[in-house]
């Protein structure tokens, strides 16, 4: 038979908006962030090899 008496209660509880880097790791920054990083750093390989055209 269950006990009358409630569960204790907690007084953590996460927040409905995440904060911080939990921010960063929902689904849309999931995909959205690297992205980005792949984005800039095949720009900066191209750029690279525009200029070393120059530097032979």
């Amino acid at each position: 038979m269950a006990s009358p008496d409630p569960p204790p209660a907690t007084s953590y509880s996460p927040p409905d908006v995440p904060l911080g880097v939990s921010l960063f790791l929902t689904i849309p920054y999931a995909f959205f962030l690297p992205e980005l990083f792949f984005a800039f750093m095949t720009t900066l390989l191209y750029i690279l090899h525009a200029f070393s055209i120059y530097y032979h």
